[in-house]
Parts: C-alpha cells; structure tokens; sequence
C-alpha cells in the first residue's frame, strides 16, 4: 500500500506515540482503520480480531530489521499502557441489568385470558482490587405477575463476595436459594418452575494442574425466619484428560433435630470434538431397598444448536431430605420418574433466530412444548413470539409477545 493509499485515522494524529507504528501496520497490509475513519485503539479485540490480526502478521515478510525492533517497542508500550488500563477497570464498579416486558394469552381447561408480565433483573459488580470482588444482584422473578408476593431482601436480593488468589477463591453467598413459582392455573406449564438463586453459603476451590476441587457449606433453608432447617456440605474433585473429565461429588445432609444422610455423584464428560460432547451423571442414595435409590441423567451436545437430555429418578431416591432435580423448563422431577427433554437452536444472520424447547415426562405422564421466534433490533434489545402448550389428560396452550431490554 503506497502513502497515497493509506487512510487517515482521525483518533490517530501524527504525534501520537503509537503513530508510527500503526500506519506501518496499515501500510502491510495487517491492520486498518473502521469505515468511519477512526482506529478505536482503546476497544477491546475479539478472538476473530485477533487470529486474523496475527495471521496476517505471520503472512507478512516485508518487514526490515529495524522496523520490526522499532515495532517491538512500541507495542511493549501499549502494551503497558492496556495493562495498566485494565488494572484501573478493575477497580471500578460496573452496573448491569434486563427487563423483560411480556404479554400472553393462555387457553386451559378450567379458566382462559391474557396477563401482562415483568421480570427485571439487575446487579452491581465492584472490584475492591485484583483480588477481591463483591456482587449484589435483584431478581423480582414472578413478583410482577400471577399475584405473587416476593420479599425484597429476603427472595429479590442476593449478595457473593469472593476473594481470589492464584488459583484458589473463596466464596460467600447470601440469597434465598431455589424459589418455586406457583401458577394459577392459567399457564399450567410453568407450575413449579424454579429460579435458581444462590443459597446461603461459603465455599473454597482451587485447582492445580488438570484437577479441580472445591468444597463448600450450604444452608438449603426457605423458613422465613432464616434458621438453618437443612443444612448440605459438598465436595467435588474433577480430573480432566485430553477429551475425557470425571467428576465425583459426595453430598452429605443434616438437619437440626439430628437427622443424616448421604449421596454421591460420579460423573462423565466427553468431547471428541469442539461439535458434540456428552455427559453421565450417576448419583447414588444411601438406601437398602436397591436400585430405588439412583439417579441417572444423560446428556448429548451437538454444537451450539442442538441439546438432548434424559432422566431417571429412583422411587426413594430423596426419601429422607428433598432438593430440585430439574426438567429442561427448570421444572422439579418427583422420585419415581422419567424425562426426555429436546433444545433446538437456530440463528439466522444474527437477527432472526428460532428455539424449540421440548419435554416428555412420566409418571404422570406429560408433554410441553415451547416454540419463540426471535429478532435482535439492537445489541440491547430483542423481541420474540412464543407458543407454549402443554399436554396431559387435557391440553394447555398459550400465545403471546415478549421483549427484552439489556442495560
């Protein structure tokens, strides 16, 4: 590229120490400025931006000895200068939310009609240092429609501050854990969907080398007046290999009048290939009255598009101490039953996109469906419609309009 054909980077002025050194880079051909005549130094690169970046720095073989040396240095200096950037955002505090605004018609056997629906979420993320770090998040859940009637700093808020050294962080949560959303009736399907929150608790993980452990304290308690009911204490220790990770997790459950029990979790990763992966997940009760105490889920990944599940509850499997073991709508499995659960992604020019989303569970024996068709308008904003039916002895459906704003 001759001088005539190098443009004119307006937010890059002679003068500026990195002059130089960026229309060299112009000038071979590895870099260039944006359509609207800036370079935007200060933005952060994507991993595309950067493979091309440096396969197009490998390809170029123009470069003399001394522009190379003179580039060398000037890069260690911006270098310093993004390092230095980044040590300062660290410190500040960043503020971010949705709110997802809905409308829907629902049709079932005992009552019919529309309801307007909100759900916002936001949060609050400072980082006191390179090390220590505090978020403080609001989630009104369903507190916006269907006459639910959520706390505010008991079931809306929830805090994590974490500490972080190497590769060890210790963690201390403070929400209302898994909160269960009743329906009245009009939109059958989503009876017992759970919010996952974070539960009351304190945990520690480290790594070192291809192994991970963690283990943590946690207070499974929904009394209102915040005493520990049930109480759960965890370990996990994963080893990974080339394509293969193991997992093995003990739980161990006590409660305040005195009562004990014991699971165990093994789990399998595999993923031949960056397109499909596949887990096992076996849990096993302590319990006699064998194999009513297991549990299996199994997992296939096809790239980004496609997820199939499926589940088997043993019959007394969490006889003693409940907790959620969820469906594909986040929905609770009894002891006792089966589920087959279907996802489907696609996204058409990064505007439209499509969801299928699918579940088969018996006993009893019931089946969902959920399709939305989708449109970005914005980086920020999308809106979707959305079908939903849900079928047992009788059938369900609803229709209607969703949209969602980012902040």
């Amino acid at each position: 590229m001759s001088s005539a054909d190098t443009p004119y980077l307006r937010d890059v002025p002679e003068g500026h120490y990195a002059y130089d050194a960026v229309y060299d880079l112009i000038r071979q051909g590895i870099t260039g400025g944006f359509p609207d005549g800036t370079y935007r130094g200060k933005q952060l690169m994507t991993r595309y931006e950067i493979a091309a970046f440096i396969s197009k720095f490998a390809a170029s073989k123009q470069l003399s000895r001394g522009i190379s040396e003179k580039l060398i240095e000037e890069t260690k200096s911006e270098i310093a200068l993004i390092e230095y950037g980044s040590a300062q955002e660290k410190k500040m505090t960043r503020y971010f939310g949705s709110l997802l605004g809905e409308w829907r018609r629902g049709e079932a056997p005992a009552v019919s009609g529309g309801q307007s629906r909100y759900r916002l979420k936001a949060g609050l993320a400072k980082n006191f240092s390179d090390r220590a770090y505090l978020d403080i998040n609001l989630d009104t859940m369903d507190s916006g429609f269907g006459g639910a009637s959520r706390d505010l700093v008991r079931e809306m808020l929830d805090l994590t501050g974490r500490l972080r050294w190497g590769t060890n962080e210790l963690k201390v949560t403070a929400g209302p854990g898994e909160v269960i959303h009743n329906d009245s009736g009009l939109f059958p399907a989503e009876n017992g969907v759970v919010y996952n929150r974070p539960w009351r608790g304190i945990s520690f993980s480290s790594g070192a080398g291809q192994t991970d452990f963690s283990f943590g304290l946690l207070s499974r308690s929904a009394d209102p007046s915040g005493l520990i009911g049930l109480s759960e204490f965890n370990a996990k220790i994963t080893q990974s290999f080339s394509t293969v990770k193991l997992t093995l997790n003990p739980r161990f459950f006590y409660d305040r009048s005195g009562g004990r029990d014991v699971r165990g979790e093994v789990g399998v990763e595999l993923s031949p290939s960056k397109d499909i992966s596949a887990g096992l997940l076996v849990g096993a009760a302590k319990t006699s009255n064998w194999p009513h105490g297991l549990f299996l889920r199994g997992e296939l990944a096809l790239g980004e598009n496609i997820l199939i599940t499926a589940q088997r509850v043993g019959g007394e499997y969490r006889e003693k101490y409940t907790y959620n073991i969820l469906d594909i709508f986040n929905r609770n499995l009894a002891d006792g039953s089966t589920s087959l659960g279907l996802e489907l992604f696609e996204d058409f020019d990064r505007q439209w996109y499509a969801i299928l989303r699918g579940d088969y569970t018996q006993p009893p024996e019931a089946v969902t469906g959920r399709f939305s068709l989708g449109k970005n308008v914005a980086e920020a904003a999308s809106y979707e419609i959305v079908y939903e039916v849900y079928k047992t002895q009788e059938v369900a459906q609803s229709l209607g309009l969703a949209a969602n704003f980012k902040f």
